[in-house]
């Protein structure tokens, strides 16, 4: 079901996505009203291209298909599979959008979610980010390092 979200200010004076073509700035806001209230959304484009843009029929999916490969590669969405499943996470997602009542989770549940995400990666800091980390374990600690892990309520 769609659902309300907001656009903060911010949003446009992002430098990642700042810089993108309006479209692929469109693009990423229409996965906000379609994904769960945990930022999730299903990870297929002929779905995805006609909820954002039901309108548009000259829009190929190739098209579409390549304004979503570039939100991937801006590290904005993260793919993901989850029983034989294709999905998107909205790396911001938990940190922008405020879901006072959030629904059941439908597509992936919780637990499971932080672990996919922590298996590709990632995990939640304090603030809600998901963040890049290493996961090597050879002590190197860098700028961007995690000191110790938290374990964060995410709902």
């Amino acid at each position: 079901m769609p659902r309300i979200r907001t656009i903060k200010p911010e949003f446009w004076n992002d430098e990642k996505l700042g810089q993108e073509p309006e479209h692929i700035m469109l693009t990423f806001i229409g996965m906000w009203n379609f994904a769960d209230d945990y930022g999730v959304i299903r990870a297929i484009p002929l779905w995805l291209k006609n909820q954002i843009f039901p309108y548009k029929d000259k829009l190929r999916l190739d098209a579409f298909t390549t304004w979503l490969k570039r939100l991937v590669e801006l590290e904005v969405i993260i793919p993901f599979t989850y029983k034989s499943e294709s999905f998107y996470y909205i790396r911001t997602f938990r940190k922008h959008q405020k879901v006072e009542k959030p629904s059941k989770a439908r597509l992936v549940n919780e637990p499971e979610l932080v672990q996919i995400l922590n298996n590709q990666g990632y995990l939640f800091n304090q603030e809600k980010e998901l963040i890049k980390h290493s996961g090597s374990g050879r002590g190197v600690v860098g700028e961007d390092s995690v000191t110790e892990i938290v374990i964060v309520d995410i709902s």
